[in-house]
């Protein structure tokens, strides 16, 4: 799912929420961490293209529609951060802890993996499997983009 619909959607199912538990900071927790969870997207791209790390100016200037489409996953797949592990352990913490934030983040997480569930392998079907939320399925298919994903749905 495109960044912009991360947005969107997760701001209106912020809004929803904040009806209901009125605590602005646990809505900006959750709102960050279903969008920031991306991020792991921008260390995939610069590992393999490193080159663009270097002249940050010229990436945003030249390759920043080519990030955005995803087009340059051609090897690896490895978006550490897109796992249900991470989810199951935040979640876990969260409990254990008894910690409003951490469970909110998990919240984020979730809904974020929600998204792109609908997003990439209902309706897109650039991904093979459901499987390829779990990071320790990715690292049994060595991170191949040819195990995981189908390239040309991207």
């Amino acid at each position: 799912m495109k960044l912009e619909e991360h947005i969107l959607y997760s701001t209106i199912f912020a809004v929803i929420v904040f009806l209901a538990v009125k605590n602005i900071i646990l809505i900006i927790t959750f709102l960050i961490s279903a969008i920031l969870i991306d991020l792991d997207h921008l260390l995939d791209y610069f590992i393999f293209h490193p080159m663009d790390f270097i002249h940050p100016i010229q990436f945003l200037r030249k390759r920043i529609k080519y990030f955005l489409s995803c087009k340059w996953y051609k090897k690896k797949v490895f978006v550490f951060l897109h796992s249900f592990e991470l989810v199951g352990s935040t979640l876990a913490l969260a409990i254990l802890l008894n910690n409003k934030i951490l469970l909110f983040t998990t919240l984020g997480f979730s809904f974020h993996l929600l998204l792109d569930i609908l997003g990439n392998v209902l309706k897109k079907r650039s991904i093979k499997k459901l499987r390829f939320y779990f990071l320790t399925y990715r690292a049994s298919k060595k991170f191949l983009v040819n195990k995981l994903l189908n390239v040309r749905n991207i």
